[in-house]
Order: structure tokens, then sequence, then C-alpha cells
């Protein structure tokens, strides 16, 4: 699956996924290929993305939000890149 970071100036990042691991408001939550759509806001949740060649990269934001959709997920924080 395609994944993307961005707030509102930057891009942070953006890669191909196997799995996204991080937790909302309810509690643990996986994102594999071909998820549900789906949208959900997370506070302070570590973010752990494993992309297609085993590589772990982790993210952390105060605040975000995840959108699921079409195979593609779209991570929004608020933190604005200089």
């Amino acid at each position: 699956m395609d994944v993307r970071i961005s707030d509102a100036k930057a891009l942070i990042w953006k890669g191909k996924a196997r799995s996204i691991s991080t937790k909302n408001l309810e509690g643990p939550l996986d994102v594999l290929p071909m998820h549900a759509n789906f949208i959900t806001l997370l506070k302070n949740a570590p973010i752990h993305i494993q992309t297609e060649d085993g590589t772990i990269k982790r993210f952390t934001f105060p605040l975000a939000v995840m959108s699921v959709r079409d195979n593609i997920a779209h991570i929004y924080t608020e933190i604005v890149s200089e």
C-alpha cells in the first residue's frame, strides 16, 4: 500500500508499506494492504510503518488524522515543517 505523511506545508514521508501499526482512542490497530476504508484520530501514538524491504519507520505526532482509502494511507499532522 502507499503511505503519505504530511502537514499543512510539506510532505514528511512517502513510500510503500507492508503494514502500519499504531493505536487510536479505542486501542491498538494494524493496517495491511487492501484494508477497509476508514478514518481515525491519533494522539501521541507511535506510528510504526514496515516498508516493503522490511525497514521500520517510526513517527509520533501530538495529533494526527489517518485515513485509508483505495489502498492508500494518508496521515495528516498538525506539526508544520520548518
